[in-house]
């Protein structure tokens, strides 16, 4: 098994609107990730990232969604990222950043984190502003909050990943329609980006990086932010 195109016409949907577009991107929970360049995220003084992520399984292990690691032996120390946390922490997904000294997940408590149901696609948007850390769930405009949030994000060396990280926590299921703005965005915005359930055109919200997964083939993921950095897709 390896990273592979998956055609997403009828595969699943959030509950709202079903999600359907040509391509996403499958992760055998083994070694498959997208790599990208490591100074995405340095020095950001605020972040969105927004992706669509499927668990196959809720199971006793991490898994990245999109993620910037840090020095250090632990999830704890990365820059920020999306990620669900194993089913003996709760299961549930999260997005956290990091100041060089100190981390801040969107909920402190992680047994109180949104747990997707395996097999269902889900819309996720993490957000910092410089003061809060949140998580959208499927457009939610009350998300999960944690206001203690300070700083600027850390700068590290280690490579941007989608479906892992440098720890490892490979992604069993799949991930599709990965945006990055180096704001963030209004709660309207976040409702734009989400389309009740159905992927949109992000181009009037100037993403910094904007993957789509729509290839279909080869191991080059395209850009279409502004920042245009692709990706290797790698297993």
């Amino acid at each position: 098994k390896s990273i592979r195109y998956r055609s997403r016409s009828g595969d699943g949907n959030t509950g709202y609107v079903p999600y359907i577009n040509t391509y996403s991107l499958a992760f055998d929970g083994t070694d498959d990730h997208v790599s990208y360049n490591n100074s995405i995220g340095n020095g950001f003084s605020a972040i969105t990232v927004s992706a669509w992520g499927k668990f196959e399984s809720i199971d006793n292990t991490y898994e990245g969604l999109v993620t910037k690691d840090g020095p250090g032996s632990g999830g704890s120390s990365r820059s920020w990222g999306l990620f669900r946390w194993r089913s003996g922490l709760g299961g549930g997904v999260s997005f956290m950043i990091n100041n060089g000294s100190t981390t801040f997940f969107s909920d402190p408590n992680p047994a109180t984190d949104f747990v997707p149901v395996a097999g269902e696609w889900n819309h996720f948007i993490g957000l910092y502003n410089g003061a809060e850390v949140k998580l959208y769930v499927n457009g939610n405009t009350t998300p999960v909050s944690n206001t203690g949030a300070t700083g600027t994000i850390q700068t590290t060396t280690t490579n941007v990943k989608v479906g892992s990280s440098d720890y490892n926590e490979h992604l069993e299921g799949g991930v599709d329609e990965v945006a990055i703005w180096n704001r963030a965005l209004t709660d309207s915005e976040i409702e734009q980006v989400y389309n009740g359930g159905a992927p949109s055109d992000l181009t009037s919200l100037s993403p910094l990086h904007w993957w789509r997964f729509e290839e279909g083939s080869g191991t080059t993921a395209i850009d279409l932010g502004s920042g245009a950095v692709n990706g290797t897709l790698q297993h």
